[in-house]
């Protein structure tokens, strides 16, 4: 199909007002899946919501993601990428201070400067190991620590924020003797000695890294590489609640789902689509379209799920579809029912036949004329 171009939208209205219901507040669903066969105008669509979004009242942030577009897939290389991606598609810089401060921690490892985060994690790691969450809660309240201030909701992400809260106010040796109290039978101390080892980012280094220096995630072990990406996630979802605290709706649109890398499908079913039973979430709005679109049966979501199709063009969208293209009929040879009839109502077959049409009557160049 040609590129989209705003004049040469038709049809869709009834799926153009179910989007409109979804962006109300009152309405409980937040979720569509577009599911429809090639040429089907599922990317025209799409966009056209995408516009929707910049109409409303100081402009419903939206990103837009098509897994079919080279430009986009060269940049979802792995899950950060897909991360940066929708990041940078939302165009609010200034809500994502804190994910791009994460980021930088758990890619630091590339640079001769690293706080040593990967040492850090595997600390943590370790900590998990043996200790329970409730467990956890009771040895921080034990160590003079609120337990309510440490970042996250997971037990990783509960034991990294402990450890980093002992490293960066450099007692390290204190955390390692009172674990070596509550847990003998580990050997804490080699994990200490190699965090020692490394240099510690000051306060005001952690607050000017707020500005992603695209490092990538590269070098470290399957342990490692899970506990950055929750780190990640955590960030950009707490993020993504701030902006939405503030702009009321936020919209993800994904397009051509069917083609998504393994690294989407995991983030979108994993762990985008059951965020948005947290109630900071409860305003994002999720689009998906493809000739498939994901199963989302076994993640207690139908309610907030709407699903669709796309139906083939009317005459009467036939009809608009080419008067706009200042395309006329001149029966008997040219009629809009027969163009209906030889594209079956398809859009990206309308499209084409509109395109050949519009070519041969433009071919006529008066510069030959003289």
């Amino acid at each position: 199909m040609s590129l989209f171009e705003e004049k040469f939208f038709v049809d869709r209205e009834r799926k153009l007002r179910g989007f409109e219901k979804l962006l109300q507040p009152a309405t409980r669903q937040s979720v569509m899946l577009i599911e429809a066969a090639e040429k089907m105008g599922k990317t025209w669509l799409i966009i056209k919501m995408q516009r929707i979004c910049q109409t409303i009242a100081a402009g419903a942030p939206a990103a837009r993601i098509d897994f079919r577009n080279p430009l986009d897939m060269l940049k979802l290389t792995d899950h950060l990428g897909l991360i940066r991606l929708l990041r940078d598609r939302l165009e609010q810089p200034e809500y994502f201070a804190q994910l791009n401060m994460v980021i930088n921690r758990v890619t630091a490892n590339q640079s001769a400067a690293s706080p040593g985060s990967r040492h850090l994690a595997a600390l943590a790691e370790q900590i998990q190991k043996v200790f329970t969450l409730a467990e956890l809660e009771r040895f921080a309240r034990f160590s003079d620590v609120e337990f309510e201030n440490l970042e996250g909701t997971t037990l990783f992400s509960k034991c990294f924020s402990l450890v980093g809260y002992y490293f960066r106010r450099q007692t390290l040796p204190d955390l390692i003797l009172r674990l070596s109290q509550e847990r003998s039978a580990v050997n804490w101390q080699p994990f200490a000695d190699r965090i020692l080892t490394t240099p510690v980012m000051t306060e005001a280094e952690s607050i000017t890294a707020v500005t992603d220096q695209n490092l990538r995630l590269v070098g470290v072990s399957e342990a490692e590489q899970q506990h950055a990406e929750r780190q990640i996630n955590e960030a950009f979802f707490q993020c993504l609640a701030a902006l939405l605290a503030d702009k009321r709706q936020v919209v993800l649109l994904f397009d051509a789902y069917e083609a998504a890398p393994e690294e989407a499908e995991s983030f979108i079913t994993g762990h985008l689509l059951p965020y948005l039973l947290d109630e900071s979430l409860r305003e994002l709005v999720i689009i998906i379209t493809g000739r498939q679109t994901p199963d989302l049966s076994s993640l207690g979501l139908n309610q907030l799920i709407v699903k669709t199709n796309l139906e083939p063009f009317t005459i009467d969208d036939v009809r608009d579809f080419m008067t706009v293209r200042s395309i006329q009929e001149n029966p008997p040879d040219f009629t809009f029912k027969g163009v209906h009839l030889l594209s079956g109502g398809v859009p990206g077959d309308l499209a084409l036949m509109a395109d050949r049409l519009t070519a041969v009557a433009s071919q006529h160049d008066p510069f030959f004329d003289d």
